[in-house]
């Protein structure tokens, strides 16, 4: 019975602190999905550079090397599905459908990627 007593005053000395960790990871989760909307169906590099974190220039080179799908070429621009790309970002680099599929092959492996 005491051990059940110590552990009721350490869930109330730490409840605070759990309730504003959990709240503060729901609000940065709709922050990102807020943000995400506020950018079209596809976006260029430069939208890109800003969802993932990386320059424009990593970004054209990682394409040149195969390492980023989600990218299209419209013309001679560079594009990325915005949905997709965020997914990418999300997963470490996996579980993004390769470009120009239309999602009929399996995902890409995920890799490792230092940002800059």
């Amino acid at each position: 019975m005491e051990n059940n007593s110590i552990a009721a005053l350490i869930l109330d000395a730490i409840r605070p602190e759990l309730s504003k960790l959990i709240e503060d990871a729901v609000l940065s989760a709709l922050s990102k999905t807020q943000q995400l909307r506020r950018y079209p169906e596809r976006v260029g590099v430069g939208q890109a550079a800003e969802i993932t974190g990386y320059s424009k220039n990593s970004l054209y080179q990682m394409h040149s090397h195969g390492k980023i799908p989600c990218a299209i070429k419209v013309g001679s621009k560079l594009m990325f599905r915005t949905r997709e790309l965020q997914e990418w970002v999300e997963n470490g680099g996996a579980n993004c459908r390769a470009a120009n599929n239309n999602g009929s092959e399996p995902a890409l492996k995920g890799h490792n990627h230092n940002k800059k």
